[in-house]
Order: C-alpha cells, then sequence, then structure tokens
C-alpha cells in the first residue's frame, strides 16, 4: 500500500475549498462593504474637526459676502457643515441653482432674506439648508427646545418640506416635526416639546400655541415662510399676525414666494428686518420656466370632460397633472374615470379629502412612471412632483397667477415639459390678452374632431348603476357653476356662456340637476327691480300734495321766455318738462323737501286773514295734510314705548306660563312607595303631621314651647334620615335566599368625593400602600400624587419626554417606580422630593421600547419591568449603575409578543406572572427561567392578579375574567362574565375576599372570591381604564378616560345596617346588575342575577321623597328658593343635618343659583350663633365658603356676606365680654382659695371678716357662655 502525506492531501483539500469559495463570492458587495468602512472612517475624523470648523465659521461667512455667486459652482464651494454636505450628496443635490446662490449668502450671514423665483427653480433647498446650518451653528440640542418654524400653506408641501429636511439634515441630530390639520391633535401635543425644527400649515400652528402649554418659542433661532403669497390668497392673514405676536423679535426670517404681491410686501414689512431682496428671474422674458411648451386649444363647455378622456388615452404612458376648478368635480371626475377603465391609474387630490387619502395619493403619483391625477390648486403651488411630463387645465384659471403655479408643475429643476390649457371661445381673446401681458408665451393647439371618443353613453350607464355617484355629478355641475358666478372678472367668465342642458349632458345627466342659488339670485333681482320702481312712483312730483299757487315747488320760467299774451298751454308744457328734467337728475323725496322748506324759513301750516281794509288780522293756525316732522317724532317714541310695553307683558306671561308648567310637573305632594303583602308594618306613630309645620299659628307660641318643638322635629328628623338608605340586596339561586345585605350595604357606603381632570388619558393609577393612601395617576407625559385627606395634589412628576404609562408603590411607600414609552425605569424616592424639585433615585434604560408594566418585589429589594419587547428585566434597587450602564440582575424573554399586565409573588420574590398579546398568561420561575405554567386566555390580556393563598391566580383576558388553579396544573375553575365589554383591571378587597373587576363598559364589579357570587355593581359614567383600592377598603381611585375620581366610604351607624330579613312574604325585584355566568367544577355553567327586598310602603312629603332619592342639591333648592317661609328653622337645620351625616353637603350646595345662596346666606346670619344650632350651621357655613370662594372674591355675593361677616363680628364682642367676665368670675375664685390656704387662722375659715364665703349663683349664664365658646 503507497505511503501518502496526510499534512499535504489536507492543504491540497482546504485550497480547493478556498477556490471554491473564491467562484461563488459577490465581490460587488465586498466593494460596498469596504466604501462604507472608509465613507464611516471619513465621518469620524470629520467629527473630530467638527469643533475647528465652528470656530472659523464666522470668518468663512464674511469672506463669503466678498466672492461673486457665480464662482459657486457646487455646494462644496460653500462654507457648510460636513453633515448638511453628505447628505445633500446621498440626495444628489450638486449644483445649486440661481435662487439657492443667490440666497445662500445671505440667509448664512444671519440676514433676513425675501426671495422671488420662477416655480420649480428649487426654492425649498434655499431655505433647508440655512435651517439646518444655523441650527448646527447654535450647537443645538434636543433639550433646547424649538429653534426653527417652517410655515406652508397646504399640508401637501409641509409634507414635502419635511421630507426634504429628513432627507438633507439626514446627518445632524436635531429633530424635527410635521404639524398639519387632520391629525391627532392630542399626539402631537405630547411630543411637542422635544421637537428642534417643525413644518406646519398656519391653522395648525395658531392652535397649539392657543392650547398647547408645551408649545414654546422663546428660543426660535429661524422662521421661514414658503409660498407666502399662496397664504395670503388662502385667507391666512390673520392668523400669520398672531403667530408672529408670539415669536421672538431677534431671530432670522426667510420669506419666499413665486410672485411679490402687494400683500407679500406688507407681509415682509411685518415679518422682517431689513431684508435683502433676491429676485433671479426678474430680468426675464417669461413669467414660466423656459423648458416648458405652452398650448390651448377652443373647446366647448360641453365638450371638455370628452377631450380630457381622449386626451389621457392618447399619453397614458405620460405623467399628467389635471387642474379642475371644485372639489366636487376632482372627486366626480377621478370616480367616473376610475370606473371607466382608461388603462392608466387615476387619482384624485381635492381640499376635503381625508388626510390619509391625500397622503396616499400625493405620494403614490408621485412615486408612479404614469398616472393621472385629477386634482385643485391645493396641488398648484410649492409640490414637486417628479417627471410630470404634462400639466391639462380642465379650467380656466381664476388669475394669471394661478396659471403661473399650476404649469409650475412641469418643467422643474430645468427639464421639460408640456401643458395645455381648455378655453371657450368666448374666453379666448380676453385669456390670451391676460397671458401676453404677462408675457407668457402660448400657442395654438387644434385638435381633430374625428380623434375625440364620446363618454356620455358610458357615463350614463354608470350614473344609472350607482346613485351616489349620480348625485356626485349633480353636486359637481352647481358646484362649477357657482364658482363661475363667484368670478370677479366677469370678461373671461359668465354664466349665460353655459349651456345649463348641454353641459349637464356631458356629465351623463339625463336631466340638468335643480340650480337653487340662481333662483335665489333671480328672485332677489325681481324683488329689487320692483321695490325700485315703487320708490321711483313715490318719489314723484305727482305724490305730493301741492298747491300750484305755492310757486316755490315749481320751476320758473325764464324771463325771455314770457310773453304778455303767452299761453297758458305752452307755459305748462315748459314748466313740465323742467320739472321732469329736475327728477331725472335727482330723485326729490318727502324728506328732503321738508328740510328744503326748513332751511329757507318757510313757515308752513298756517295763513294770514285779510280783513276788507287789507290789513292783516289775527294770525290762525290750521291743520293741514303737510308733514310735521316734530308731531312724526313724538308719535313714533309713543308707539315704541307702547311696543316695547306689549313685549314685556308678552315676556312676562310667557315665562309665568312656563313656570306653571314646570311647577305642575314637579308638584307632588304624596310619594307612594311599592311594598309587599307582608303584614308587619313599621310603626309610624313618630311622624309627624307634614301640614302642622306650614301652619303660621305655630310660630306664635311661647319660646318655652318653640324649644321644645325644635326638639322633637330634630330627633323626629334624624330618625327618618336614617331609613333614607339604598334597597338592600340579596342573592337568589335555586329557589334559596342568601342574605347579602350587609355587604351590598357596605359597597353602597362607597360615594365619590372629589373628581381631577388630566390633560390626557389617564393610563395607570395606584393607591399607596400606607396611610394616609395617597393616590398616583399617570397622563400623558406626567404622574400626578394625590393627598385623598385634603383632596389637592401633592406633588408633580413631569420631566418625561415621552408618555408615562405604568407605575407601583413599594411596600412602604416611600417609593415609586415608573414605566414608559422612553424604555426607561425610573425610581422616586416621594419623601425627598418637593414640587419644585424632582429628581430620580434611580434611572434603568430597561428597553428600546415602552415598558408596559413595573414592579416591586415584595420585600422592596428589587425592581421589575416588563416591555413591549417581550423581556423581563429585573433590577437591583440598591445598585449605583444606572441608565446605559445599568445591568439586570435577571434578564429573559417572557413572550414574542408584547407583555401587557404582570404580577409578583408576595410570598416568593421570584415567582413572576407575565400577559401578552399572544392571549398567554405565563408563570415564571426566575432563577431557573423557566415557564412553570402557561395558559389560553384567548384574548389579548389586559390584567392578571394573584389570588389569596397564590395557589389560584385570577386573569382578565377581553370580557371574561377566569379564575385559575395552579396546583392542578392550570385548570380553570371560573369564567366570570359580567361585562360584555373589555376587563381592563383586577384588585383584591376587603382582606382578599372580594374581587373586584373593572372595563370599558363603564361598569365595576364585585365578586365573592368564595363562591365568586356577584355582590355589588357600579354604573360609571366613562369606561375605566384603571382603578385601584386601599387596603382598608376606605379610598377608591378610578380613571376614566381623562378623569381621576377618588371615592371615599361613608361612616354609618351599625344599627342602621341591621335589618331582618323576610324569607317568605317578601317580593324580590331585579338590581340594575346584569345577570353573572357561573361555571363550578363537575357542573354545569348556570346564570345567576342578584335581586333586592322591596321596600315597605311609606307616605313621604316632598322633601322627604327627595331625600329618599338622594337627591341632596334638590332638597337645598327646596328649602332656600324663597318659599319655605312658613317652616321653623329647627326643621331646615334638621335637614342640613341629615344631609351632613351623608357626607354631601358640599355637593348639595354646589352649583345653586343665587337665590338660594342669598337666602342661604340669609339664614346662617340669623342663626349661626343660636346655641343648639350652632353645631351644624358651623359645617355648612364652612362647607359653602369652600364651595364658592370664587364667587365670595368676585363681590356677587357682597351684601349678603357683609351681613354675615357683621353678625359674626357682633358675636365676637359677645363672646369677648362673656370671656371676660368669666376670667373675673375665675380670678376671684381662684384668690378666695389661696388666700384661705395661706392664711392659718381658724377664724377666717368660719368668719366673714373678709370675704366670706364666695357665692356664685346659678342663673344659667355660665352654661350659655359655655356653649357660645
Amino acid at each position: 500500500m503507497p505511503h501518502t502525506n496526510n499534512k499535504q492531501g489536507k492543504r491540497k483539500q482546504k485550497f480547493k475549498q478556498k477556490s471554491r469559495y473564491a467562484e461563488n463570492y459577490d465581490f460587488k458587495s465586498l466593494k460596498v462593504l469596504k466604501e462604507r468602512r472608509n465613507a464611516k472612517k471619513r465621518k469620524q475624523s470629520l467629527k473630530e474637526k467638527e469643533g475647528e470648523m465652528l470656530e472659523n465659521i464666522e470668518e468663512n461667512y464674511k469672506e463669503l459676502m466678498k466672492k461673486s455667486t457665480q464662482t459657486f459652482l457646487t455646494f462644496d464651494d460653500f462654507p457648510l457643515s460636513w453633515r448638511t454636505l453628505e447628505g445633500l450628496k446621498e440626495n444628489d443635490y450638486k449644483k445649486p441653482t440661481d435662487i439657492q446662490r443667490e440666497t445662500l449668502s445671505h440667509a448664512l450671514n444671519g440676514s433676513d432674506v425675501v426671495g422671488a423665483a420662477k416655480t420649480g427653480s428649487g426654492k425649498t433647498l434655499a431655505f433647508v439648508i440655512p435651517v439646518l446650518e444655523a441650527l448646527w451653528r447654535a450647537k443645538w440640542s434636543s433639550t433646547y427646545g424649538l429653534g426653527a418654524l417652517v410655515i406652508s400653506p397646504t399640508r401637501e408641501l409641509a409634507l414635502q418640506i419635511f421630507g426634504t429636511i429628513n432627507a438633507v439634515g439626514k446627518h445632524h441630530e436635531f429633530s424635527c416635526g410635521l404639524l398639519i390639520g387632520g391629525n391627532d391633535v392630542s399626539f402631537e401635543k405630547n411630543r411637542i416639546a422635544g421637537v428642534n425644527i417643525i413644518v406646519c400649515t398656519p391653522g395648525r400652528l395658531l392652535q397649539h400655541m392657543d392650547e398647547n402649554e408645551q408649545m414654546q418659542c422663546d428660543q426660535l433661532q429661524i422662521l421661514v415662510l414658503d409660498e407666502a403669497d399662496r397664504m395670503l390668497d388662502m385667507g391666512f392673514a390673520r392668523q400669520l399676525n398672531s403667530i408672529v405676536l408670539n415669536l421672538p423679535k431677534n431671530r432670522q426670517t426667510l420669506l419666499f414666494s413665486a410672485t411679490q404681491t402687494r400683500n407679500v410686501k406688507d407681509l415682509c414689512r411685518v415679518c422682517t428686518q431689513n431684508p435683502v431682496y433676491v429676485s433671479v428671474h426678474e430680468n426675464s422674458m417669461t413669467s414660466t420656466p423656459e423648458n416648458l411648451k405652452q398650448m390651448y386649444a377652443l373647446i366647448d363647455e360641453h365638450e371638455k370632460l370628452n377631450n380630457l378622456w381622449s386626451f389621457i388615452e392618447t399619453f397614458r404612458k405620460k405623467k399628467i397633472l389635471v387642474f379642475v376648478a371644485t372639489c366636487k368635480q376632482a372627486r366626480f371626475i377621478t370616480e367616473a374615470f376610475c370606473a371607466l377603465r382608461p388603462g392608466v391609474p387615476v387619482m384624485g387630490l381635492w381640499g376635503t379629502m381625508n388626510q390619509t387619502k391625500r397622503i396616499e395619493s400625493f405620494t403614490r403619483f408621485d412615486e408612479s412612471k404614469a398616472a393621472v391625477m385629477i386634482a385643485t390648486d391645493v396641488a398648484s403651488r410649492g409640490l414637486d412632483f417628479e417627471n410630470v411630463e404634462w400639466v391639462v387645465q380642465f379650467d380656466c384659471p381664476a388669475e394669471i397667477e394661478d396659471y403661473i403655479h399650476r404649469v409650475g408643475r412641469s418643467a422643474r429643476m430645468e427639464e421639460k415639459g408640456n401643458s395645455l390649457l381648455f378655453i371657450t371661445p368666448r374666453q379666448h381673446d380676453e385669456m390670451i390678452s391676460l397671458l401676453q401681458k404677462s408675457n407668457i408665451p402660448i400657442e395654438e393647439s387644434r385638435i381633430d374632431p374625428n380623434s375625440i371618443k364620446d363618454i356620455r353613453v358610458q357615463l350614463r350607464a354608470l350614473l344609472a348603476e350607482s346613485s351616489d355617484l349620480k348625485k356626485n355629478a349633480q353636486k359637481s355641475v352647481v358646484a362649477y357653476l357657482r364658482s363661475v358666478h363667484s368670478m370677479r372678472n366677469k370678461k373671461l367668465f359668465h354664466l349665460s356662456a353655459i349651456n345649463l342642458k348641454d353641459y349637464s349632458d356631458s356629465y351623463g345627466l339625463i336631466a340638468a340637476p335643480r340650480v337653487r342659488f340662481l333662483e335665489k339670485d333671480a328672485k332677489r333681482s325681481k324683488q329689487k327691480e320692483a321695490k325700485n320702481e315703487e320708490d321711483e312712483n313715490e318719489d314723484s312730483a305727482g305724490l305730493f300734495s301741492i298747491n300750484e299757487n305755492d310757486d316755490y315747488l315749481f320751476a320758473k320760467a325764464s324771463p325771455s321766455k314770457k310773453t304778455p299774451n303767452g299761453d297758458d298751454d305752452d307755459i305748462a308744457k315748459e314748466t313740465a318738462s323742467t320739472t321732469k328734467k329736475a327728477l331725472t337728475k335727482k330723485l326729490v323725496t318727502k324728506v328732503s323737501m321738508a328740510k328744503k322748506i326748513l332751511n329757507k324759513k318757510i313757515k308752513v301750516n298756517s295763513k294770514k286773514v285779510f280783513d276788507d281794509d287789507e290789513d292783516g288780522g289775527e294770525k290762525s293756525t290750521m291743520l293741514s295734510e303737510g308733514l310735521d316732522i316734530q308731531k312724526a317724532k313724538e308719535d313714533m317714541k309713543n308707539v315704541d314705548k307702547e311696543d316695547r310695553k306689549r313685549f314685556r307683558e308678552l315676556r312676562a306671561k310667557r315665562r309665568e306660563e312656563k313656570l306653571a308648567k314646570k311647577r305642575r310637573k314637579m308638584q307632588t305632594d304624596d310619594v307612594e312607595m311599592d311594598c309587599g303583602d307582608d303584614g308587619d308594618e313599621p310603626d309610624l306613630s313618630w311622624l309627624p303631621d307634614p301640614d302642622k309645620f306650614k301652619d303660621d299659628s305655630d310660630c306664635d307660641e311661647d319660646d318655652n314651647n318653640t324649644d321644645s318643638l325644635e326638639q322633637n322635629v330634630l330627633n323626629m328628623l334624624e330618625q327618618m334620615a336614617q331609613s333614607y338608605l339604598p334597597v338592600e340586596k340579596f342573592l337568589s339561586r335555586k329557589q334559596e335566599t342568601l342574605n347579602l345585605h350587609d355587604d351590598v350595604i357596605y359597597w353602597k357606603r362607597m360615594q365619590q368625593l372629589t373628581v381631577f381632570q388630566e390633560p390626557s388619558v389617564v393610563s395607570s393609577v395606584r393607591i399607596s400602600p400606607v396611610k394616609p393612601f395617597n393616590v398616583a395617576s399617570t397622563s400623558s407625559v406626567r404622574l400626578t400624587l394625590y393627598d385623598t385627606s385634603i383632596c389637592e395634589p401633592l406633588n408633580l412628576f413631569s420631566r418625561f419626554k415621552k408618555a408615562v404609562s405604568s407605575i407601583d408603590f413599594r411596600h412602604d411607600g416611600r417609593l415609586i417606580a415608573i414605566g414608559g414609552d422612553e424604555g426607561k425605569l425610573r425610581v422616586f424616592d416621594i419623601e425627598k422630593n418637593t414640587s419644585s424639585k424632582v429628581i430620580a433615585l434611580r434611572v434603568m434604560q430597561a428597553s428600546q421600547s415602552t415598558v408596559k408594566s413595573v414592579h416591586f418585589s415584595t420585600s422592596g429589594e428589587f425592581v421589575y419591568s416588563m416591555a413591549d419587547d417581550g423581556f423581563v428585566k429585573q433590577y437591583r434597587v440598591a445598585d449605583t449603575n444606572y441608565g446605559v450602564n445599568a445591568v439586570p440582575t435577571i434578564e429573559f424573554r417572557a413572550h414574542d409578543d408584547s407583555i401587557r399586565c404582570g404580577a409578583v409573588s408576595k410570598l416568593n420574590d421570584h415567582i413572576v406572572v407575565t400577559g401578552g398579546y399572544d392571549h398567554k398568561v405565563r408563570v415564571w420561575d426566575i432563577r431557573s427561567k423557566q415557564n412553570v405554567a402557561e395558559l389560553d386566555c384567548e384574548y389579548p390580556v389586559e390584567s392578571v392578579l394573584f389570588m389569596p393563598g397564590e395557589q389560584l391566580i385570577s386573569t382578565a383576558a377581553g370580557p371574561v375574567v377566569k379564575v385559575w388553579d395552579l396546583t392542578g396544573g392550570g385548570r380553570q375553575i371560573a369564567a366570570l362574565q359580567a361585562h360584555y365589554k373589555t376587563v381592563t383591571a383586577l384588585r383584591l378587597a376587603t382582606n382578599s375576599t372580594c374581587l373586584l373587576t373593572a372595563g370599558i363598559d363603564k361598569r365595576i364589579n364585585v365578586f365573592k372570591t368564595t363562591n365568586y357570587s356577584l355582590l355589588h355593581s357600579w354604573s360609571m359614567p366613562a369606561p375605566v381604564l384603571d382603578f385601584d383600592i386601599s387596603k382598608d377598603d376606605k379610598t377608591m381611585a378610578i380613571g376614566m378616560g381623562n378623569l381621576l375620581a377618588i371615592y371615599k366610604r361613608a361612616d354609618i351607624k351599625k344599627e342602621v345596617t341591621a335589618t331582618a330579613v323576610h324569607e317568605k312574604k317578601r317580593s324580590l325585584i331585579r338590581t340594575s346588575a346584569p345577570p353573572t355566568k357561573l361555571v363550578e367544577l363537575n357542573q354545569k355553567s348556570r346564570k345567576t342575577e342578584a335581586v333586592a327586598k322591596s321596600a315597605d310602603k311609606v307616605k313621604l312629603n316632598r322633601i322627604d321623597a327627595l331625600f329618599a332619592g338622594y337627591k341632596h342639591s334638590a332638597v337645598i333648592r327646596q328649602l332656600f328658593n324663597g318659599k319655605f317661609q312658613s317652616s321653623i328653622d329647627a326643621s331646615v337645620v334638621s335637614y342640613l343635618r341629615a344631609i351632613i351625616l351623608r357626607d354631601a353637603i358640599h355637593r348639595a350646595i354646589a352649583g345653586q343659583d343665587l337665590v338660594v345662596q342669598k337666602n342661604l346666606l340669609r339664614f346662617l346670619s340669623h342663626n349661626l350663633f343660636k346655641s343648639q344650632y350652632f353645631p351644624v350651621l358651623k359645617i355648612v357655613a364652612e362647607a359653602y365658603f369652600e364651595v364658592y370662594s370664587n364667587e365670595v372674591e368676585r363681590g356677587r355675593l357682597f351684601e349678603q356676606v357683609k351681613f354675615l361677616r357683621t353678625a359674626i363680628a357682633r358675636e365676637l364682642e359677645v363672646q369677648k365680654m362673656i370671656c371676660s367676665l368669666i376670667g373675673s368670675v375665675e380670678v376671684i375664685l381662684t384668690t378666695s382659695k389661696a388666700n384661705v390656704q395661706n392664711d392659718s387662722s381658724n377664724d377666717l375659715l368660719s368668719g366673714d371678716d373678709i370675704f366670706g364665703e364666695p357665692i356664685v349663683i346659678d342663673n344659667g349664664f355660665e352654661e350659655k357662655a359655655t356653649n357660645n365658646l
């Protein structure tokens, strides 16, 4: 057998493998990797030299101004940062355009610039580069806030600018935000504080300035107004003025526009300071791009749609942008052409379109190589669509500026393009002359009629199939007619040139739609003409009562034309002609005629009587039918007074009818409550006669009888108040009655104490485990700590960049852990932090995604984070390494999907339960990182909870709460279906004997943990997102939307809850609690429902009925509305005392009108310092001033408050006098005792030589003084 060298054979084999590997190796990928490696090294070296560049940047800018702009051939010739140059190179921006070359030299030096250039000349990059360089030069970072603001007229243009800034500024470390209409405002509010560059539209920006406290513009460096002329044309002038007022004056402003109109110049004076005007195309021969070929075609209105369809079919491989006049036209043409399928994608863009669809349509058209977009003028300004070869103007533009901006969507950046304008023969002369005046070259394009395809038959078929499309067609026709009617240039736009029937037929409509605005205009014009004719008839000379002898009303004949023997007819003709000429020049009214007579001081309505001697006799006056202005004024005043009086009477009558109707509706003397057939009626002998207290004669009794009566009434109403408890409930199952009365009353006593409004949705709620059981809630980017004893905020944690979503207290209540969207786990020491300075004790970067759940271990030594990336991490609280350097003691992946909730065992720090969006609940032993048990909940898991003993766990997933037995291998033992929507939170209460569940169905349910029966159910005003309950069951905090409600348990006497249960004869009624599905081991599921004992029949008066319904505010109104005067003071105090026993005095007093408040203050002033009333009225007065502190400060009830203060001051004086008298008596007593003790003589004790034995007469004075004090 021949000898072989094994070593040499292995070498040959290895060489062959390398050769085969080299044959299959991709050397292009290797080259790309090498280039990336070199680029990375180059960027690293540039970063190291960045400091030197910043030091020399000012000198480079000064040298830049000395050079000629024509020498800047590339962007490398400008002193730009390497970050900007890298972004320009990656986006193939190599050579600057004219507007960029002229603008950058001034903008980089910090000067205000007003730039004007043709459309498509690169104005966007002309202000994007200065924005980036200005912030880079200032070493701007995310903590500095807003540094640059870019405002554009339309959402699409703002979106395009936003994309350009992100592309060019890719290597900068700035953050950029987009604020446009149609997006979620709350989402923008939470993130606007950390944005450095904002691109926005004026309306949305002004909304944030008015509503968002995080919108701070104090540090703004540069402001950019793009397409300023368009913003002014769209009516944003007032918004821009308001925005500029909120900005600092020491800023740089860049203003760009395609045309420099008068309004733009006015805006320049307001926004800029000593600006530099740049107009690169000012001396250009044309106002449009030179590479643009412009044509027009003469087409009738009813033939436009056929011509557009034929044009699209002819150039179906081109990119075509079609402009129409109205949004409804754009919508109809887009839908109709899509249905007809021209062989090319057709999309639309108009102002009323949904924002998401607008962005989708905009992006889709920009990325397409061949497509058609039907758009309004919303797409005519600033938008840079790639390779638009044809711009078709379906309707004639309203202004020449609109024409320039429309055709500017093609032939951009020195590329070639075409435009076609549809005009009617009537519009030809006017439109062509306007275009020639603006130096716009255009030529006529003749269309072959044989190449036009008629689509009217197809459109009729479409409209017949779709009623919605037919409505859109009708609206489109009416909208176009309205737009033509509203145009200012009537030579170019006139409705008479449109045949409505033919135009409607071109849209596929068999009959022309009804144009209501034209009918209204015609009706108004007819009324106006009729009114003018009537006025002319009234103002004519023939309607005046004129005497022919009064020649001052007639035109006098010229002396040259008078003849002694002239004919009367000639004079009449001449006079008539003269009068006619005067009337044709100016109409003479009665008022003007009367003023003229008064100015000439001619006395009217009087005549002079002559006797036979032609002497003037007595002047006599007589009324005539002429106009007396003074009398007319007096008559009008009298009529006006009568009208006003009649109106006041009518208004008072209607008000009285309304009040009477309301009284009849609310008037109820007695209220009967349903009762059973039980014969055991309660003793009602203590009930008073309701009419007895309303009898006026009772007020005339002597003081002793009144006092005793008042005391009896107090005792009586105290007993009545005890009967106003909620109806007791008990559960019925299998014909058995289970007495749950005490438990129901126990949970019924949980009453709402106060409600706080958070800035956003409450995401998490926790109550401290130690007294005084403070509440912590998270909302948006802040956490608030509330003191439940005084119901006021204690502390505010708001230094978060992103939303906070989870919190947890340590067992001692001193530390609190917080997790949120930043992916950080923060631990705060509550006792050390104050409201002015809040510093985190520990900060751990737990995840790159949202931390959904945080928990302390039972010992408090560890803290857990559970995040959206599916990882569970354990950190030691005492670890000094925090931040990015924090290393978890234990880390493992618990779920493939996001973790939604979790829980930590109270018996073992190493047992953790997690629930995720993968519908799984897993129990982990974190020491071995092993999955002890896995449960399938069929829905995303919202909450998990260890049950008492921790052998069972409960889970909330979807609308079902399930209980699982871990010792039995994860066996389900119960499923509670009391909610019909998703359950959001689970809590244990009453020493773990009750399970509380809350859901977005606005309910909180209480279950017994022994048999999982439903005890009680609350109905909430809003979906419950999270809640918590204190260890002593006396405090509960509930997060509902953006509201945080705090509930307290009311303390009542024990004997009130003790009632007898009649199992045999009591009828049962259903409660508001929904039926519960109960599932037990080895048994079929069955439904159970809560029932309650029917109440006894009791006759109550109006106020007692209100008490029974817990309508405390209505009781206050009934007592103090001015109609309860016959009631004695004791009954009013008794009602107030009953309200105080229910802890409802604040809610009862709040929201009352001024009449009730005045009567209440008057009552307090008269009765506050009566000894028997003082304990009750003192609490009422304190509650009033707590509720109405603002009204008292504003002085709305000044007189009543002043009267009460006077009463208090008077009482204080009396108290001082009493105190001084009591002090004197005590001095006498003390002195006498001291003398007796110090004197050893028995004579002093037995005799009365000095003072004798002091005698104090018991007349009740001391007792009264003590009570008053």
